[in-house]
């Protein structure tokens, strides 16, 4: 079994030691070429940041497109979060959502704390969503004994919210609350932050 791996970042590092462990296969890295017999291709995660390039891959063709057309199509091609239809997503299966979602949410609350002058704690904190990410960030975040509000566009996520004990917003009424957070997290997959809000 030939694989290819196209990130070279840590995530793909450990999927490539872990693949050398479990199975007998040949593993190469992406230099722009898919060699013949590639039985699969593994993405990075995320695959890209502008939809067009890959991310994390030292190939001088980024384009994910160029990878896309060169792989037979037999080749069992994965990827996280990334929509088409050679890929297999990662991300329609609940478990990997899920495990994914720890270290987002951790990593966010990292970014928080280096970049405050103040603490977590009694912070007034704004999280955008009530989807997998947001649920472990809130869980995260009330362990600071922050002062948590979210906003949705669902009722019946608005309700939740609020038998949570949380603050609760609708996501139409962010711009004209904005300004009584000290930290915001979104975790909503399209625009939320006009230039208005921002």
């Amino acid at each position: 079994m030939k694989i290819m791996i196209t990130g070279t970042d840590r995530r793909s590092c450990v999927i490539e030691e872990t693949l050398k462990e479990k199975l007998n296969c040949e593993i190469y890295r992406y230099d722009g070429t898919v060699y013949e017999d590639t039985s699969v291709i593994i993405l990075p995660t995320p695959v890209t940041s502008d939809g067009v390039n890959l991310n994390f891959t030292d190939a001088k063709d980024k384009n994910i497109e160029t990878l896309l057309s060169g792989a037979d199509e037999n080749t069992l091609i994965i990827g996280a979060g990334f929509n088409h239809s050679k890929v297999y997503d990662l991300c329609t299966r609940d478990d990997f959502s899920i495990e994914n979602a720890i270290p987002t949410a951790e990593g966010a609350v990292a970014i928080a704390i280096e970049n405050t002058q103040t603490t977590l704690f009694d912070s007034n904190i704004l999280v955008t969503g009530f989807g997998r990410i947001a649920r472990i960030l809130l869980d995260r975040l009330r362990s600071f004994r922050a002062n948590l509000t979210v906003a949705a566009r669902k009722s019946g996520n608005l309700a939740e919210i609020e038998a949570l004990g949380m603050n609760r917003l609708k996501i139409s009424e962010i711009e004209d609350n904005i300004q009584n957070f000290d930290i915001v997290f979104n975790t909503v997959p399209y625009c939320v932050f006009d230039s208005n809000v921002i």
